[in-house]
């Protein structure tokens, strides 16, 4: 019995709405595609079992519903870490590379206390009791902008980590609006902000080469304030 033209119509139109159906259901209904592992390497702050108490593991979710972006800021924004990448290997399995955040400083600014790490990173302090000892204190001219998860954008925070990454012993450090002051176990440096970090601390070296020579290293100021020369004095006692 042949069909009409538009019997054939219609049954095409429901076969392809049936298959439509079909294929949706298997990616997003059924169990296959349900997260049923996940796995989190390379922190020790947070594990499989803290996600869960958050809240936050997508074990049980469809894993074609699972928003890397949104799983990596919930993370971020309970924890100091990092979200390095987030792998979803299909059909069913997560895994969540975290790095953790170490902070080399504690910055004191006018909307609070931050920990701030070598990558960049901020956390807020809410509790001083538990705020770790030896830190290095930062005075900050500034309000903090913090957005979880995401590296300091401010170029004088930005020139702080070139600073902890090329030099030790830094024992204070109040950043001002046209000035970094810097104190040392050894020596104050005053850093100009119309030149980059790594430029100044190319000249501190060169002014430290000479003085080793005439055995003057320690007890000193430099200040870094002016293009075309290093002022030298000694600390006041």
């Amino acid at each position: 019995m042949n069909l009409s033209r538009k019997s054939r119509f219609i049954f095409k139109i429901v076969f392809a709405v049936s298959c439509v159906w079909t294929f949706y259901f298997f990616v997003f209904k059924s169990d296959f595609f349900k997260v049923d592992y996940c796995e989190v390497k390379g922190s020790a702050a947070v594990s499989l079992k803290s996600l869960e108490e958050a809240g936050i593991l997508p074990i049980g979710k469809n894993i074609w519903l699972v928003n890397e972006e949104d799983l990596a800021f919930e993370i971020e924004k309970r924890w100091f870490v990092k979200v390095v990448r987030i792998v979803k290997k299909y059909p069913s399995s997560v895994i969540i590379k975290l790095e953790d955040q170490l902070p080399i400083a504690v910055i004191k600014s006018p909307n609070g206390l931050w920990l701030m790490s070598l990558r960049g990173l901020l956390w807020p302090v809410l509790d001083v009791k538990k705020l770790p000892k030896g830190l290095c204190v930062v005075k900050y001219y500034k309000e903090i902008v913090w957005v979880p998860g995401k590296e300091v954008e401010a170029f004088d925070l930005r020139e702080l980590i070139n600073l902890f990454s090329a030099m030790n012993g830094i024992e204070e450090i109040d950043v001002k609006e046209n000035y970094i002051f810097v104190k040392s176990r050894d020596y104050d440096i005053f850093f100009s902000k119309g030149e980059s970090i790594p430029m100044s601390l190319s000249k501190l070296r060169k002014v430290l080469e000479e003085l080793s020579k005439k055995k003057r290293t320690k007890n000193l100021i430099f200040d870094m304030r002016f293009n075309d020369m290093v002022i030298v004095r000694e600390r006041e006692k």
